[in-house]
């Protein structure tokens, strides 16, 4: 459920050029909406390839970072940016297979949430909370035979309400 949600809002460079190409051929030209965002890429290692981009709205603020953290010129982490360029939300490819399998949760720029999917069945299957600094982790849940109901839990383990943010930011 939370992770289709995320699966929607990935955005590999071939997505980004089919919606380009549909982008001319829809209106038919090549001029830039107001709404387009641009994207910066960045060699921080030198070697010629990108590792990171950063989109831009049309005001020039950051609105979502994408990262190659494997060097196969494609995004495995991507971060997505409220107003002021703190994080909001982000989903990963943790082991280079191509899928997402951890999104996490951020609270004015503070990480509070994580799901992991194990199984790479593309559901969570742990989640891990986090105190108000975004780094001490204060309890989880976990599924470990993967039936969709925690098996285990540690610490503070929020209500059931609280644990469910909307994904979507």
């Amino acid at each position: 459920m939370i992770a289709r949600r995320f699966r929607l809002c990935r955005n590999d460079l071939r997505f980004r050029f089919l919606s380009a190409l549909l982008g001319l051929l829809l209106v038919g030209g090549f001029g830039t909406s107001a709404a387009e965002e641009r994207a910066e890429a960045l060699d921080r290692d030198g070697d010629g390839r990108p590792e990171v981009w950063i989109h831009r709205d049309e005001s020039g603020k950051p609105i979502r970072s994408e990262v190659d953290r494997n060097g196969d010129g494609r995004p495995d982490l991507t971060r997505y940016l409220a107003d002021g360029g703190l994080p909001q939300r982000e989903e990963a490819d943790l082991n280079f297979d191509g899928r997402l399998d951890a999104w996490s949760y951020y609270e004015v720029g503070s990480k509070r949430l994580m799901w992991l999917d194990k199984n790479g069945d593309g559901e969570p299957d742990a989640r891990f909370y986090y105190g108000p600094d975004g780094i001490q982790l204060i309890g989880g849940e976990m599924d470990e035979d993967f039936d969709g109901v925690p098996d285990r839990s540690f610490g503070a383990v929020p209500p059931e309400e609280s644990r469910r943010p909307d994904p979507a930011g």
